[in-house]
């Protein structure tokens, strides 16, 4: 009896799990019947689970279809976890120089799914400045930080991380909502060797970010983001070389660049992780 009681609780975990892994990256939320045709389990344990989920904070019901997304308990989890790999505490010195250069908003992000996880934001000491936290994460396809990672993704594995349905969201006039529009940005980022989000994401605020190699492998990336005023094209000379700068000392510290590989693996979809 005592055997059956742990294979039942087991498999309820296991289940748990399974669902927060499909709530991953889903934009506008994730309906028990989406659930049900993703996770093959009956709607009835759906139901049941889902309750203990959101109880917990874990998960989040957004409206009446229903739908859920992951709730902040994750968020709080995912904030431990980067504290305890090391990289807020070992990138703060580092992005908080290159604040105080730029005068800019710094982060440190790896994809996750569709989205970008913020592993470290530094903000400027100013009155006005653009707000962000750690732990937070934006969508992939119209940011800064995504769209320097997404030029760096395996083709085979690019739609993985972009919105399931043309056209994407357009966030703003500038969006690129087309896969073939993102794709031709995608390239010239590639090419130049940086990304820049000209308002693509939020009315008034644009980025510009370069990519953090280990090994030949892009494993994160590293931005600005402030005022559009602030990051206009005249400017970004000036900003690419501190950030190139502030890449450069993060790709030489042995621990921090570690750190943001393991992150990154730890996201990643297990067939596409190599082996160590």
């Amino acid at each position: 009896m005592e055997q059956r009681a742990t294979n039942y609780h087991a498999r309820a975990l296991s289940r748990g799990l399974e669902i927060l892994r499909t709530l991953r990256g889903s934009d506008d939320g994730v309906t028990l019947a989406e659930l049900h045709e993703r996770t093959g389990h009956p709607k009835s344990t759906l139901v049941r689970l889902l309750g203990v989920l959101e109880e917990e904070g874990f998960v989040l019901r957004i409206d009446e279809r229903p739908s859920w997304t992951l709730g902040f308990a994750v968020i709080d989890l995912a904030s431990d976890r980067l504290e305890a790999v090391g990289v807020p505490a070992l990138a703060r010195p580092l992005l908080s120089a290159l604040a105080d250069e730029t005068g800019a908003t710094c982060n440190l992000g790896v994809l996750d799914g569709r989205q970008v996880l913020h592993v470290y934001v530094e903000e400027p000491d100013r009155p006005l400045r653009f707000r962000s936290s750690t732990g937070s994460r934006d969508d992939a396809y119209c940011t800064g930080l995504g769209k320097l990672l997404l030029a760096h993704c395996d083709e085979a594995r690019l739609s993985d991380h972009l919105p399931a349905g043309e056209p994407y969201p357009r966030r703003t006039e500038h969006t690129r909502v087309t896969r073939a529009r993102l794709v031709a940005d995608l390239e010239e980022t590639r090419e130049r060797g940086y990304s820049f989000d000209d308002e693509e994401g939020a009315v008034g605020v644009r980025c510009l970010a370069v990519p953090l190699t280990s090994g030949g492998e892009c494993v994160a990336a590293l931005s600005t983001a402030g005022a559009a005023s602030e990051l206009a094209p005249s400017e970004h000379d000036r900003i690419l070389a501190h950030l190139r700068a502030t890449a450069a000392r993060i790709e030489a510290h042995p621990a921090l660049i570690n750190a943001l590989r393991i992150t990154a693996r730890s996201l990643a979809p297990t067939d596409s992780v190599p082996a160590a």
